[in-house]
């Protein structure tokens, strides 16, 4: 589900890379920076409580942790495999981070989304996936997204059922983190959906993410 570790391999199918920045109506979505250091381990090292739960990568963080993904995001973009992105609201203050990665089968790339914990309730992560569900389907080659999340989160789940979304499969797999079912739900927009979805109405301002 997350963007957290960003596990990186190299990617030969996508032809091009999603924007470096993508402006919404409510918040920004950009990509991560080397001096976003300071403000990401507060803003995660802040959230443990609420991280720990869902995020493997979580289980033991600090300042080296964060110093450690942004450099993996560095090359992640290089290689075309993960595209890890900062969201930040208009003043500039770091709301949590997201991504999407080439981590299914070529055509279609994976959100991931996490949210600081005084920033929860606000509909950042529908804000965010809206976002960049958009700015995915229109990178050269992709005619899909995806968002996987334990069955358990039932706080992720609601991101993709609200934005029109279809559920297309339940899968084991191994857990990861303390509160995981071991059983992931994967849900899946495809180019014709996203026409009349609730995620392009949310990008083209016509509704706000309360719906």
């Amino acid at each position: 589900m997350t963007d957290g570790d960003g596990a990186v391999a190299p990617n030969g199918w996508l032809r091009a890379t999603p924007s470096a920045q993508i402006a919404g109506a409510h918040l920004t979505v950009r990509r991560w920076r080397r001096d976003d250091l300071d403000d990401l381990t507060v803003a995660v090292t802040e959230s443990l409580e609420l991280l720990r739960p869902w995020m493997h990568w979580a289980a033991t963080y600090d300042r080296r942790s964060a110093q450690e993904f942004l450099a993996r995001c560095e090359l992640a973009w290089l290689e075309r495999s993960d595209f890890g992105y900062a969201v930040v609201d208009a003043t500039g203050r770091l709301l949590g981070g997201g991504g999407l990665r080439a981590s299914i089968d070529p055509g279609g790339l994976e959100i991931g989304y996490w949210v600081r914990s005084d920033a929860t309730r606000r509909r950042v992560a529908t804000r965010m996936a809206a976002l960049l569900t958009a700015e995915a389907l229109a990178v050269d080659g992709v005619t899909r997204v995806e968002i996987h999340h334990d069955r358990a989160n039932e706080v992720s789940a609601r991101v993709p059922r609200r934005l029109g979304f279809e559920q297309i499969a339940t899968v084991r797999r191994e857990r990861s983190a303390p509160a995981e079912s071991g059983v992931e739900v994967q849900w899946r927009l495809t180019q014709e959906q996203y026409a009349t979805s609730m995620a392009r109405t949310l990008v083209a301002g016509q509704a706000d993410a309360q719906t």
